[in-house]
This record gives C-alpha cells, structure tokens and sequence, in this order.
C-alpha cells in the first residue's frame, strides 16, 4: 500500500512548479481587453505595469504564468493553500518580453519569494519556478515541451494504475510520459508519478519509487491547448 500524509510542511528538498500557455488559443489573444478578468487575477501594482506595457496580452500571461507557477510550489509546501491570484505578486521581470527570449522574474506569497524564468517562443510562454531561492537552484532543473499537433508521439514508461487514476484527459496523460522520459534520460528509471486525493481535489504529483516517496526529486506538470510542459528536479542535493 501507498502510504501519504497532508503534511503543513514538504518534505521535498526542492520544489518546481511549472506552466504553458497556448498562444495560439483564440481564448488567449484578446483576454487583456477583460478588465473584470484582468481585476480579478491582478495587483494594483500588476495593473499599472500593463497599462503601460507595450504588448498587454504578452505581459499579462507571464504574468499569469508565473502565479500559476508559484502556486504549484505553495501548494506543495502547504496542502492548505489555495489559488487566490491577488496574493500571488510577480513584482518583477528582467528583460523585455519578446518572441525568442528568457526572462527572470520573482513572485511574492505569505512570506515566500520564488525566482522564476520564462521562456518565450512564437507560439508559447513557458514558465518555471523554484523554491527555496539559492545558488544554482535552476541547474537542478529540466524541462520538456511537446506540442501534441505534431506527428511526433512521447514515448515513456507505461503508467501504473496507481498513476492512471489521477488522468484525465490525453494530454494529462502525455505529460506525465514526457517527465518520466525526462527523468529516465537522468538515470531516474521506475518511478511513479501519482497524485493523491486531499479532500475533494487532486494532490500535487509526486515522485515514487518502490512505494516511497522520492523527497530528493521532485515534478511539475502543465498543459494548455496543443502543448505539454513538464519540469522535473533531477539533482539529489547533498545534506
């Protein structure tokens, strides 16, 4: 049996979040002409940078995307949080946000301060975090994109059952087999990538191996539209 306890405090060394946005989406194009939408996610401060900002829509789904990211990572640290986008600040980003591009930014949440990096391309804005803040943190840190319109198909280990439980659509099953192939090309093979029920909800994923959990790795997974992210923690940090 599959032991887990909901514990206030992760025990993963390193915690990753991650987030993908479809800019191709009809749903994405125009989305920052939503005031109510825009109120509704965004800080006063958030506001004032896309009224001024060259390209709104851009900046409002790094924007998105990084408080996205950031959750993912709160709600590991603590299975009680909840997504509240107004308490999740990004309160800066380091370059101009242009097709082709990477910029650094960091959000703000009760306390944490969470670096994150973007990655910009024609057709999608990936985003990745890390917590806690320290040197080299994102050298730790892979990443897979897949866009599920090509002919191209991700191979990967056949998921278990306790893994296909928490599956719910094509694309929350590729991503899955995209971190496990990510993880094996790091010498990380028969893992699990399962997600428990807490409460009415799905659990973060976490990584398991032989019915334990592996604190010393961890995963994230994202999909939006025709496109797959997966971030995965592949280097045990010596205590």
């Amino acid at each position: 049996m599959y032991s887990h306890m909901d514990q206030r405090k992760t025990d993963i060394n390193l915690i990753v979040g991650n987030d993908i946005i479809d800019l191709n989406l009809s749903v994405v194009t125009n989305k920052a002409d939503d005031l109510r939408f825009v109120k509704r996610i965004c800080s006063p401060d958030e506001e004032d940078l896309l009224a001024v900002a060259e390209d709104q829509q851009l900046l409002l789904w790094y924007i998105w995307s990084a408080k996205e990211s950031a959750y993912k990572i709160a709600k590991k640290y603590c299975c009680a949080t909840v997504f509240s986008p107004q308490q999740f600040i990004v309160n800066r980003i380091s370059s101009a946000i242009r097709s082709d591009t990477e910029a650094s930014g960091e959000v703000t949440y009760q306390g944490m301060q969470i670096p994150v990096r973007w990655q910009h391309r024609s057709t999608n804005i990936h985003c990745v975090g890390v917590w806690p803040d320290q040197a080299a943190a994102f050298d730790e840190v892979v990443v897979g994109i897949d866009d599920l319109s090509s002919t191209k198909r991700v191979t990967g280990d056949r998921l278990s059952q306790q893994e296909t439980e928490s599956i719910h659509s094509v694309p929350s099953q590729r991503v899955r087999q995209l971190a496990k192939r990510l993880l094996a090309e790091h010498g990380v093979n028969n893992v699990e990538i399962i997600r428990h029920r807490v409460g009415n909800r799905w659990g973060p994923p976490r990584l398991w191996h032989d019915k334990r959990v592996l604190a010393e790795y961890d995963v994230s997974l994202s999909h939006h539209g025709q496109f797959i992210a997966a971030a995965v923690r592949i280097k045990a940090q010596s205590d």
